[in-house]
């Protein structure tokens, strides 16, 4: 009867074991759909579209009092949406490695979401909430056409006329702001309302804040992080990731760079398409392509000498693979120099984690090296250079169109496993606790039966 009994208490705790540890491992995420105002920017106050991953949902509830680890994402270059999605991104076959895809004379085209990929994955298995949001200026033309097709350029002040509108989702109420005095300071104070927003919330911690930028976002969160921890003194953020980003090296020689690469890339998959017999609109679009980079290689050569030394009033805007305030790319160009380095990051108590890879096609070693080196200076950071993804952190090859295990990894090592912020409570670190004394009590019976 006794030995029965004691069967019976072993039964309730293994499952009772196995609840807990299925509860710590995977959690049932949900999103919501918000707006969030961001009104310190220069170029204008904006109501921004967002999206918040919670690990918890309806069905499963979080505990009384919990407090969760948070992060806020920072897009690349563009006019980026919340997820950053990208439809039909254009890889050539040539571009592919190891090795090319056969034949070479061919296109891969790949959707991609990498934001919406790490908030799923940051909210489900490492119990974070994660907040992405629509980037300012993103306007969408088959959603608001009449809005977005009014931004145009008066060519005899050199200026964007006063109709230039932010309206990304289809839900989206279009707002103005004004493009002629856009920089990265706006995209900055845009972070900094998501992380102010973030902090207010019953449900997260707000000592255990993050921020993640993405190519042109490493700047922008370097900055915003500094933001936040001069006027949070006693909170500073905890962990800051650079996704595939640089800094210390001349904005204009990158993008100079960038545009030789593309040259090259093209005459690459000509060169393949002619010898493979490729069919004649394919070698037309590479010979199209190999003149329009070209074209944007040489005009960039001479535009950025003259304008970094004033030749160029900063006040005007420019034409140069797209029309570009002369503010932002002064803003650039400080965004990624070393006195900005000096001055923002190297000055920082926050964690900083930086990723890169030599097959990224966008930032080559030469060019991010100087941010592993600035990480390199200070205590608290820790650089990776994968071998084998894309700007995107998905396989090189293109076997997937999702980030690679082993970067998404380092992604949630930095931003929650290596120092504890997955733990939410001290409720949930006693019910943790009970979970080993349950454990323990399971081994000692054993040995009593």
């Amino acid at each position: 009867m006794k030995r029965n009994l004691l069967l019976l208490f072993l039964i309730f705790l293994i499952t009772i074991v196995g609840c807990v540890w299925d509860h710590h491992r995977v959690h049932a995420e949900s999103t919501q759909t918000i707006s969030i105002t961001s009104s310190e920017a220069p170029s204008g106050s904006l109501n921004l579209g967002a999206t918040l991953y919670l690990p918890y949902s309806g069905s499963s509830p979080p505990q009384a009092g919990a407090k969760y680890a948070a992060v806020v994402l920072v897009h690349g270059s563009g006019p980026q949406n919340r997820d950053e999605s990208v439809n039909q991104y254009p890889f050539l076959n040539t571009d592919v490695s190891p090795p090319p895809k056969s034949p070479k004379c061919g296109v891969s085209y790949v959707n991609l979401s990498p934001f919406s990929e790490i908030g799923r994955q940051l909210s489900k298995y490492n119990n974070m909430i994660v907040l992405t949001y629509d980037k300012r200026g993103c306007c969408v033309s088959s959603l608001h056409p009449e809005f977005c097709s009014s931004c145009t350029l008066n060519t005899t002040s050199n200026q964007f006329v006063d109709s230039c509108y932010h309206a990304c989702a289809s839900n989206d109420i279009p707002q103005k702001y004004n493009l002629n005095v856009l920089t990265l300071d706006d995209y900055a104070m845009d972070a900094y309302a998501m992380l102010n927003w973030l902090s207010a919330r019953s449900d997260v911690n707000s000592s255990a804040l993050n921020l993640l930028g993405h190519s042109e976002g490493v700047g922008v969160v370097i900055r915003a992080q500094n933001i936040w921890n001069q006027r949070n003194p006693n909170k500073p953020l905890s962990n800051v990731f650079l996704m595939n980003g640089l800094l210390g090296y001349n904005y204009g020689t990158f993008l100079v760079n960038q545009n030789w690469r593309n040259v090259k890339r093209w005459q690459s998959f000509k060169d393949a398409c002619v010898s493979e017999g490729g069919s004649s609109d394919m070698i037309n679009a590479a010979t199209n392509n190999i003149a329009t980079a070209n074209a944007t290689y040489n005009a960039l050569v001479n535009f950025f000498p003259k304008f970094e030394n004033g030749q160029y009033p900063v006040n005007a805007v420019y034409s140069i693979g797209g029309l570009i305030p002369g503010t932002f790319l002064n803003s650039s160009f400080f965004y990624t120099s070393n006195q900005f380095a000096q001055q923002y990051l190297l000055t920082s108590n926050s964690y900083f984690c930086s990723l890169n890879s030599p097959s990224d096609l966008n930032i080559q070693p030469a060019e991010y090296q100087p941010l592993v080196d600035f990480l390199g200076q200070m205590k608290r950071s820790t650089s990776k250079v994968l071998q084998g993804v894309t700007h995107f952190d998905t396989p090189a090859d293109l076997s997937s169109n999702t980030i690679r295990t082993d970067a998404m990894q380092f992604i949630q090592w930095c931003l929650c496993a290596k120092d504890g912020l997955c733990t939410i409570s001290a409720s949930n670190r006693i019910e943790m606790a009970l979970l080993l004394a349950m454990v323990m009590m399971v081994f000692s019976s054993l040995f009593l039966l």
